[in-house]
């Protein structure tokens, strides 16, 4: 069926990689994950790779999920239609990939999983999409008022350009966030004859850009409950997170280099990935559950706060990049490293004769233990918090705190040989704000790892919470005894 249109607005812009970017495409290759590639053989971003999130985001926190759906679109049964919404895809050119490898960590015994060893493709950090989109405004407000669709559209585009929406894959563990810049908005008039021809030639005048700030003042009331908490730290010994593209000969010794990646600048910078820090915490936060509570229920908490196979966790971790000491593109092809960060050497020994084991002698290549940028973990839940009216998500919050306790403690290790010295973690300040959650808005860690600006009600609210997880009957039933 045709539509009736009265015009159109049309956004240009260029979406700046935050963090790297992963968005698989469907050709084989030797990577499990490899990007996503057009006909021309350059890396893209489809358009509905851009606008799912993006109507995820809105239906989450935009006021009005009805509007969403108008202008999204939508299907059920013999109703529904197309997208008023029209997201271009955005492409990229002069841009090198890397790689990241994972793995999956058993939470009983702390090791990698057998059989979870994979490879992506990511775009680096401070490339350069172009962006485009299209949003028609249709005659006489059916489906919806051109006036609230514009408001949506610049709620859209004002969350782009503040980092609040991530895409691709790996979203929660450090990849995929954006910022929208240089954003131009033109507007056409379809009732106009000269606006008709001149969106027919893709004219771009002065007269039809629109000056709409994209600011706070665009925001309605937010919705859902928000947790970012931001940690000051250093290394206190070594810290390295290995590399997937294999090590590098020094001195005629096999070393194994550090995680790396290029930054807007052009330098390499060494990389602590949001994932590595991620699966940490979630080894530490299971810790924490079992003693707590039987081992069904501490997985299921986990699996809610850091995700699933099945769901995406509410905890976020961005990749973590070491300012200090980069690498101009020239050294690290030729090889020149040798001299950057600490080298160490290790000689594997037979567990049977005790001897040194023939050819496994190697050596690590540290990155200096200053100069990272800072810690941010963000716990987003779907509604707004009341201490007096106890639920799930408050188990959420607690847990980050006593979280964040522990790692300002330095009960939490990183990276490579948390077993053997190397990865601890000397946090020197953190600082959590929050927004949905009466009693809890800024708060610090202090010396005696007690938070200040906790208000009692969200205090004795989070140990309630905690206190029905040990007294539960789950607990008992493991031989558990209760705090009464």
């Amino acid at each position: 069926m045709a539509r009736s249109v009265a015009g159109l607005l049309s956004v240009n812009g260029i979406l700046e990689l935050a963090t790297p970017l992963s968005v698989g495409g469907a050709e084989p290759g030797e990577l499990d994950m490899p990007l996503a590639v057009d006909g021309g053989g350059r890396f893209y971003v489809p358009g509905t790779s851009l606008a799912g999130p993006a109507r995820h985001w809105l239906l989450r926190h935009y006021n009005d999920p009805d509007l969403v759906k108008a202008v999204f679109g939508y299907q059920d049964g013999e109703s529904g239609h197309a997208s008023w919404l029209v997201f271009e895809s955005a492409s990229v050119e002069g841009v090198r990939s890397e790689r990241r490898d994972g793995i999956k960590i058993d939470p009983e015994w702390g090791t990698a999983a057998r059989g979870f060893k994979f490879e992506r493709e990511v775009l680096p950090r401070g490339s350069k999409l172009n962006f485009s989109l299209e949003l028609w405004l249709p005659q006489n407000g059916d489906p919806f008022p051109s006036d609230a669709g514009r408001a949506l559209l610049f709620r859209l585009l004002l969350a782009l350009a503040e980092g609040e929406i991530a895409v691709g894959a790996a979203k929660t563990r450090g990849l995929g966030r954006l910022l929208l810049r240089d954003v131009k908005i033109w507007a056409y008039d379809f009732s106009k004859r000269r606006d008709l021809i001149s969106w027919l030639r893709e004219e771009r005048s002065e007269e039809r850009l629109l000056c709409h700030p994209l600011t706070a003042a665009s925001k309605p009331a937010a919705t859902g409950c928000r947790l970012v908490a931001r940690a000051q730290w250093e290394a206190r010994h070594r810290l390295t997170v290995q590399s997937a593209s294999g090590g590098r000969s020094v001195d005629m010794l096999p070393y194994m280099l550090p995680l790396t990646g290029r930054t807007e600048d052009g330098f390499i910078h060494a990389v602590l990935p949001g994932s590595s820090i991620k699966g940490v915490l979630r080894a530490h936060a299971f810790k924490i559950l079992r003693g707590l509570a039987c081992g069904k229920t501490a997985q299921s908490i986990c699996d809610r706060v850091f995700g699933c196979s099945q769901r995406a966790g509410r905890l976020s971790v961005p990749d973590i990049y070491q300012s200090d000491s980069p690498l101009q593109e020239k050294q690290y092809e030729d090889e020149e490293f040798s001299s950057w960060g600490e080298r160490s050497e290790h000689l594997a020994i037979d567990r049977f004769t005790g001897a040194p084991l023939k050819g496994a002698l190697f050596g690590t290549l540290t990155p200096p233990p200053n100069g990272w940028e800072a810690l941010e973990l963000c716990l987003e839940l779907p509604t707004e918090l009341d201490p007096a009216e106890p639920t799930e998500d408050l188990e959420d919050v607690a847990l980050l705190l006593l979280l964040l306790r522990d790692l300002a403690q330095g009960q939490i290790a990183v990276g490579f040989g948390s077993r053997r010295g190397f990865g601890d973690l000397k946090v020197s300040h953190i600082v959590a704000r929050c927004r949905g959650l009466a009693g809890l808005g800024e708060l610090a860690l202090d010396e005696s790892g007690d938070f200040v600006g906790l208000s009692d009600d969200v205090r004795v609210a989070l140990e309630a919470s905690w206190t029905n997880l040990f007294n539960s009957k789950e607990h008992e039933d493991m031989g558990g005894t209760s705090s009464d």
